[in-house]
């Protein structure tokens, strides 16, 4: 579980940049989760509000945007959605670590690994 240790660096993040700008209060907060994080919208949404609570965020509408993941083929020129692989331990379809056209493992991840702070609306004293 390690929606506790990412959403303590969102928290810390979102705060020192709202306090740079002299936020009063944090009204909102959009975050983009790359599906490649394997990160649980439930799980960080309530580690976010642990963080927040007691701070200018306390009382922020959190949003997330699901971001898919997307490789490029060094191989082949290949760009896209990866292929999934059932994993029977846990039940989850896990991108595949080739290239879906031409099996290569010479791939990059392009898209989706990242989780990303990417706007915040904020209220700032008269």
């Amino acid at each position: 579980m390690h929606e506790g240790s990412i959403a303590k660096a969102i928290a810390d993040t979102v705060l020192h940049h709202a306090g740079a700008e002299g936020a009063e209060k944090i009204l909102s907060i959009e975050i983009e989760i790359g599906e490649l994080t394997f990160l649980s919208f439930d799980q960080l949404k309530f580690w976010l509000d642990m963080e927040f609570k007691d701070t200018p965020a306390g009382e922020a509408e959190i949003k997330f945007t699901s971001v898919e993941a997307r490789l490029q083929c060094d191989a082949c020129g290949f760009s896209g959605r990866p292929s999934a692989e059932m994993d029977t331990g846990s039940h989850l379809a896990l991108p595949s670590l080739a290239c879906p056209k031409c099996g290569s493992s010479r791939i990059e991840w392009i898209q989706g690994r990242d989780a990303v702070v990417r706007k915040m609306q904020i209220l700032k004293p008269d």
